[in-house]
């Protein structure tokens, strides 16, 4: 049975296991951050672009009316 003083001798690792596993999240967090990017970039483009070509369309539909 584990005594105080070998709980003592395990604490540091245990503190250290914290940080390093909260480390390798925000270093995870990051990469996936960044390798999205360019795809969200991209959405937002084609996103935008199907925007301007539907005002063209109803410009168009109202200019056709007159």
């Amino acid at each position: 049975m584990p005594t105080s003083m070998d709980y003592c001798r395990f604490e540091p690792l245990q503190k250290l296991g914290c940080s390093l596993v909260q480390f390798l999240y925000h270093q995870a967090k990051a990469a996936v951050k960044e390798a999205a990017m360019p795809v969200i970039k991209a959405n937002e483009f084609q996103i935008s672009k199907a925007k301007s070509q539907r005002k063209v369309a109803a410009d168009l539909v109202d200019m056709e009316d007159l």
